[in-house]
C-alpha cells in the first residue's frame, strides 16, 4: 500500500530510495502528518529503518506548545 494520486495540498516531506511516498504534511492545516512505514520491522531492531521518536516528540512539542486547545 502507498499513496497513488497526492491530494494537491499535501506536501511530500519523506520518499523511500524507489519513490515511494513515506511522509507527508498539510501546511495548511495547524498540525497535520500523514506517514507510512512498517513499525514491526523495527521491533527488537538493533537499526530502526525511521526514528519514529522523533514523529512523536514533534507531536509532543505542538501539544505542549498549543496546551492542547485543538481538541476544542
Amino acid at each position: 500500500q502507498a499513496v497513488k494520486k497526492l491530494a494537491p495540498d499535501l506536501d511530500v516531506i519523506a520518499t523511500a530510495p524507489d519513490g515511494t511516498i513515506e511522509a507527508v504534511t498539510l501546511p495548511k492545516h495547524r498540525w497535520l502528518l500523514g506517514v507510512q512505514w512498517h513499525p514491526e520491522f523495527d521491533y527488537q531492531s538493533t537499526q530502526p529503518l525511521i526514528e519514529n521518536k522523533a514523529i512523536i516528540k514533534h507531536f509532543l512539542t505542538f501539544c505542549k506548545q498549543d496546551n492542547l486547545s485543538f481538541l476544542g
